[in-house]
């Protein structure tokens, strides 16, 4: 598989999942995960709600020095996308399917087959920080889920972890809906 998840780009649909706020409770894993610790900038997996059918990474960003506008790591499908250099996430799934937040977006394409991307939340942002919930949909299969994460603005390369799909897989399974 091609080495840089940036490149390949996909056009994806724009339709919007969430995972079901309305009637179930996520299993929520604590992880602290450093993706990037630079003198400038830290990235955190803080930790993954899941779902019945996708799971939610939640994401910190911390800055040394205040900026006007900190970015987000997912914007919302309706606005201009992510500059190429800017902040930039990428989700790989073990058969190859994978989403970018670089992937351009249209609207009506069938989106069935494919891994999408969506803000759940964003909390805490300010001039050096932001929390932000990125639900990944569909749950993926069993083996190695790539999350990386690049702001070449900020010197920051492409960054990756690895997360076990058979453990999002059983976190899944512990969701539980509160209503039917």
């Amino acid at each position: 598989m091609n080495s840089d998840l940036f490149s390949d780009l996909r056009t994806r649909g724009r339709t919007v999942f969430f995972p079901p706020f309305d009637n179930t409770t996520a299993h929520v894993e604590s992880k602290q995960i450093h993706l990037v610790a630079t003198g400038e900038v830290h990235i955190v997996l803080e930790s993954i709600s899941h779902w019945p059918d996708g799971f939610t990474l939640n994401m910190a960003l911390f800055l040394a020095t205040a900026t006007r506008e900190i970015p987000h790591f997912v914007h919302h499908p309706l606005s201009t996308a992510p500059a190429p250099d800017g902040l930039n996430v990428a989700v790989r799934f073990p058969d190859g399917r994978k989403a970018t937040t670089l992937d351009p977006l249209e609207h009506g394409q069938d989106t069935s087959a494919m891994v999408t991307l969506n803000v759940t939340s964003t909390a805490g942002g300010g001039e050096t920080h932001l929390r932000q919930g990125i639900y990944v949909h569909p749950l993926p299969p069993p083996g190695s889920v790539v999350v990386a994460v690049r702001w070449e603005a900020r010197g920051v390369g492409e960054t990756r972890i690895e997360l076990d799909g058979t453990e999002i897989l059983a976190g899944a399974a512990r969701a539980r809906q509160v209503w039917s």
